[in-house]
């Protein structure tokens, strides 16, 4: 979920805003739908420990499992989600942007991104008017005026012979 400003100051500033409008109960009304348990019974102050529910278990886990070294409240879970739930938010420039989606592609292997929006349509907006340039910059993105080439969006994105993901690569098992 990128968060894009011309200046940092301005993504940050715009990120601000964003949270200052999250509905804690709305988005532990939410929260407690995936996790199937009522987390409105919870002292917003609470530290979250993980449980075994037959719910969505990723959600729990990124709260207790992911990062060991961080204790999340329920009123902290509550205001991360209320913008884009577990989605990891990325805010800055267009360049910023940018190099953590490239570190990510190069170092992490991820072929493809599902760019989520906090306002709509502005979050895209932002993102394709200000990110894509970048990223066609560096050659990760095809250029706008190249012809799309092969049948899958994949491949009319990143070029012919991209239609799959590599051999070697995790989430082809």
């Amino acid at each position: 979920m990128p968060v894009v400003g011309e200046t940092e100051a301005l993504a940050e500033a715009k990120y601000e805003e964003y949270k200052r409008h999250v509905d804690v109960e709305a988005t532990l009304a939410l929260l407690s739908g995936f996790l199937d348990m009522d987390l409105s019974e919870l002292d917003p102050d609470q530290k979250v420990e993980h449980i075994e529910t037959d719910a969505i278990q990723g959600t729990m886990n990124a709260f207790t499992k992911a990062q060991p070294d961080r204790e999340w409240t329920v009123r902290e879970v509550a205001e991360f989600c209320g913008l884009g739930t577990t989605s990891p938010k990325v805010v800055g420039t267009p360049e910023q942007v940018a190099d953590e989606l490239q570190r990510w592609h190069e170092e992490v292997g991820v072929h493809g991104f599902n760019v989520k929006e906090v306002v709509r349509p502005d979050s895209l907006v932002d993102f394709v008017d200000l990110v894509v340039p970048e990223l066609r910059e560096r050659g990760l993105v095809l250029p706008a005026d190249a012809e799309p080439t092969g049948e899958t969006l994949r491949e009319r994105l990143l070029g012919e012979g991209q239609s799959r993901l590599r051999e070697d690569h995790p989430a082809r098992q």
